[in-house]
């Protein structure tokens, strides 16, 4: 059926494949002519006993309260450092940060790196495949992901199932054609 995509490896057949593979999206021979722009974040797990607060604090960094007296804390951005590994560097500037907004004592828990996937002008594509229907994408997601997601899943579904046209801002096809 010329209309469904097989993948051998995982014994799944479908109308669609969407490719979510964040910054190691060029290694897919399929979309690899979009450009990508990774950049490295770094974030702290604090405890922090004193700090009585359930909603999202934003200033120099954020803090987001996860339960039991912790919250997550950040972030960097590094274009130049592409790795998943901690940083002293990015620990002490998080908390300098932190520190001209919080006057309270805290503990460092954790400390993680990770690559976001950034795309062109930082901003997320969804669509089809020019040659291809049956493969999507959906990547850029970069720092926003968590908020974007969602509404970025909906819209390349409704497009994929119902032909619903995808926002401009998001279109791959249109995007890449501005950047060509």
């Amino acid at each position: 059926d010329t209309d469904s995509v097989f993948v051998k490896s995982l014994g799944v057949c479908g109308r669609h494949l969407v490719f979510c593979q964040g910054h190691i999206h060029p290694v897919n021979h399929w979309f690899e002519k979009l450009p990508c722009n990774p950049a490295k974040g770094e974030i702290l797990t604090l405890k922090i006993p004193d700090l009585d607060e359930t909603k999202i604090v934003h200033g120099p960094v954020w803090l987001v309260p996860i339960g039991n007296q912790l919250f997550r804390c950040g972030s960097t951005y590094k274009w130049n450092e592409i790795n998943h590994q901690p940083t002293t560097k990015a620990r002490e500037e998080i908390c300098a940060k932190l520190e001209t907004l919080l006057t309270l004592p805290y503990e460092v828990i954790d400390h993680q790196a990770a690559v976001r996937p950034v795309l062109m002008d930082s901003k997320p594509l969804i669509g089809l495949h020019s040659v291809y229907p049956q493969l999507g994408f959906m990547n850029g997601l970069g720092s926003k992901g968590a908020l974007q997601a969602p509404l970025l899943a909906k819209q390349l579904t409704e497009h994929m199932v119902n032909g619903k046209p995808i926002d401009a801002a998001f279109d791959l096809r249109v995007k890449v054609l501005e950047h060509s």
